[in-house]
């Protein structure tokens, strides 16, 4: 589908922005990276999984943390934090979200949803950074416990919700796809952006590791529903209460994270359907020079209005957006690109020339200074994110180039209707090929076996019989058990794992924030991976493959797909600096 450029939208970057271009080097970025994260890598507690001596630092920022470091390495071709971040982010979501007891956030006193799908994010994260098969479960787990807590189309229409003890209006207009706030308070009906965004970029990268529609279909509906209800055409705004259909006005809640969540997911849908393209860029227009957190000079100061956890998650968000129009090849989306890529330097300059010393690689949380006498945890983590960004950046332009000679990627952004099942033919051709090989050359190993046992006529009786005895009680390769129990009062510690049924029709979201959200079903799942006896996912409502033809769902062969994941990295050549990080493109397997 065609993308179309509102009048509105401007992507010239202001000339009153500071130093939006830079000719810092490959490994001078990936340099200043590696310095901030090591004062971040000793402060994790191995019991926990999280950063536990710092007070500052909240449950979910601990696994943006560890996302963030995921990200470097995936960025810069390099495995330095792996074992870290692996270890950290299967004990927090292996123990303390789908074990008991579910933690307490330390802001409200209980747990917010959006905490789920951010871990959700950190396994993402480390499963392409490292090809790790786990994370990716570990993902899809943590999506199957915050998916309880969405509205679905029937919930919308009756005004009730599973893990809500209360009614809520119905006159709200469409609430179908918001996550609500809080998990375990079942007389709120506050849905946040943070919780909805934060689900919705969730389930577009599940979406496209996996290849199964009941993610695209959930990233979808979570994102028309910020769409209508929660962007207001400026910022995304906090959240809104169902009750009353009121929507929180204060200025001093609004936070970029909100905004940096729905510009993630959106980066990701658009790189499969493109008619999210108009929507993303009118977002961007917006968000990026919103006078609650950016200067007229171009510096983001949102830090000293008390955000201080959110900011990176922001640029997380722009740096997404920035990778989806690079790669989409028209005028418009290199304007974008290149707006993207300047306001990102702005902060890349402001980093060393005012919120740290000369020499130094303690940064400070005010981006306009002062410098820090000492290092901080907060400060360290919002210039990795900056950082990580300018690294990606740098390998896909002529560097020193922000606002002029871009070097588009090679590839385009490719269509696919609103509504359909997402398909790669090339790269499941690929991985039915090397799946087919694999296939065939086990076949002619076991003849090969069964020649040589036929002709082995010498053999003793005693030899026949411990041939037989090694052939019949052979233990197949499994994946280890998890412990996946949900510790969520009154619930089953079996999760009903949602399908998201997508319309026939196929239409492009409408630009206009007051949109409708497409009618969506949600049932039971038609995905089915080979898990212990006592998952998530109930047999009885599961089956599997999936619905469309000519997808290998290669997270339901249980061990196959490690031994497949193991032979497709080992013919991979090895990952250099500076080399583009590996695109969703490249197929079901990241490695």
């Amino acid at each position: 589908m065609s993308e179309t450029q509102p009048a509105v939208l401007s992507f010239s970057v202001p000339a009153s922005w500071r130093s939006p271009t830079s000719n810092a080097s490959l490994d001078s970025r990936i340099s200043l990276a590696k310095d901030v994260i090591q004062f971040l890598t000793p402060l994790f507690n191995p019991a926990t999984g999280t950063i536990t001596s710092d007070t500052n630092i909240f449950f979910s920022t601990s696994g943006s943390i560890l996302t963030a470091m995921a990200l470097s390495d995936l960025h810069s071709g390099l495995r330095t934090y792996g074992s870290l971040v692996l270890r950290n982010v299967q004990t927090v979501i292996d123990h303390q979200l789908l074990g008991a007891p579910i933690p307490a956030n330390t802001v409200s006193g209980m747990l917010q949803v959006g905490d789920i799908s951010v871990w959700g994010l950190a396994a993402v994260a480390a499963h392409r950074a490292y090809g790790n098969v786990t994370m990716l479960d570990l993902a899809i787990s943590t999506w199957e416990l915050a998916s309880r807590f969405m509205i679905q189309l029937a919930d919308a229409s009756s005004g009730t919700q599973a893990t809500r003890d209360v009614f809520f209006s119905s006159s709200c207009n469409g609430v179908a796809g918001g996550v609500f706030f809080l998990g375990a308070r079942g007389n709120d009906t506050k849905v946040s952006g943070e919780s909805t965004g934060s689900f919705a970029s969730l389930s577009a990268h599940l979406s496209v590791l996996t290849l199964n529609a009941t993610y695209t279909s959930a990233a979808q509906l979570a994102s028309r529903f910020i769409q209508s209800q929660l962007y207001d055409g400026t910022a995304v705004q906090n959240s809104i209460t169902l009750s009353d259909c009121s929507r929180s006005s204060d200025p001093s809640q609004l936070q970029a994270d909100e905004s940096g969540f729905f510009i993630e997911a959106l980066s990701v849908l658009s790189r499969q359907d493109p008619s999210w393209l108009p929507l993303l860029y009118n977002i961007l227009s917006t968000t990026i020079p919103n006078t609650l957190w950016t200067m007229s000079n171009g510096i983001n100061f949102e830090s000293t209005r008390g955000s201080a956890q959110t900011t990176p998650l922001f640029f997380r968000g722009l740096y997404n957006a920035w990778h989806t129009t690079v790669e989409n090849q028209t005028s418009l989306s290199q304007d974008v690109a290149k707006y993207v890529d300047g306001y990102m330097n702005v902060q890349f300059n402001a980093l060393q020339d005012l919120a740290s010393l000369p020499g130094s690689d303690e940064y400070s949380t005010s981006w306009t200074g002062p410098p820090p006498l000492t290092a901080n945890s907060l400060g360290q983590y919002y210039a990795v994110e900056i950082f990580n960004a300018e690294i990606a950046m740098a390998s896909n332009q002529s560097v020193g180039s922000g606002t002029s000679n871009m070097t588009i990627a090679p590839g385009t952004a490719r269509s696919t209707p609103t509504g359909a099942q997402i398909t790669s033919p090339n790269n499941t051709s690929r991985l039915g090929a090397i799946l087919g090989g694999i296939l065939d050359g086990i076949a002619l190993l076991v003849g090969g076996l069964i020649y040589l046992l036929l002709r082995s006529k010498g053999k003793s009786n005693s030899e026949r019989r411990t041939l037989h005895q090694l052939d019949t009680t052979a233990v197949p390769f499994t994946e280890s058990p998890r412990a996946t129990s949900v510790a969520t009062p009154g619930a089953d510690k079996r999760l009903e794992r949602p399908q998201i049924t997508i319309p026939s029709a196929s239409s492009a979201p409408e630009l206009s924030s007051n949109a409708t959200p497409s009618d969506v079903a949600i049932g039971s799942t038609n995905q089915q991976r080979s898990r212990s006896t006592d998952d998530v996912v109930s047999p009885s409502t599961a089956s599997t493959g999936l619905s469309s033809p000519g997808v290998i769902d290669l997270a339901s062969m249980g061990g196959v797909y490690n031994l497949l994941a193991t032979l497709i990295a080992r013919m991979q050549p090895a990952a250099t600096p500076g080399e583009q990080p590996p695109g969703y493109e490249d197929g079901l397997v990241q490695v």
